[in-house]
């Protein structure tokens, strides 16, 4: 996978953190005693690479040299792992990239944050993957 893609994949899960319809992108079920954390920046202890994606990337679209998007919603555990990952939407529908960017969520773990600093257990975060078949 060119250089040029993994930057781009980066910049997109970069951006994942941004509230969507006017819901923040992650937050703290559980607190009272201070606002949920929103419009935060992820600091990611892994994500997956351009070789993970590769590793996944459905057949079908690879055969077709077809490029998809997926997008998951995922609960972050107290450890930082993605939990409870949902596939909210995915284009083209029926390739397959819905359901290889659920098997990339192991590869993503992050510092689950509120904005003190204390870890949260619970908190929801959207990522949005970007598949390109390579060059």
């Amino acid at each position: 996978m060119r250089a040029g893609t993994l930057y781009f994949v980066t910049l997109l899960l970069a951006s994942a953190f941004q509230p969507a319809l006017g819901q923040p992108a992650l937050t703290d079920p559980g607190a009272t005693t201070e606002k949920p954390a929103t419009h935060m920046v992820p600091t990611w202890r892994s994500k997956a690479t351009g070789e993970d994606m590769m590793r996944v990337y459905p057949q079908r679209a690879l055969r077709k040299r077809e490029a998809g998007i997926a997008l998951v919603q995922c609960k972050v555990t107290r450890e930082g792992e993605m939990a409870e990952c949902t596939v909210e939407q995915e284009a083209p529908n029926g390739l397959g990239f819905g359901e290889a960017a659920l098997k990339l969520m192991p590869r993503f773990k992050m510092e689950p944050t509120t904005g003190s600093g204390s870890p949260v257990e619970g908190g929801v975060v959207r990522l949005p993957l970007q598949f390109r078949p390579p060059n």
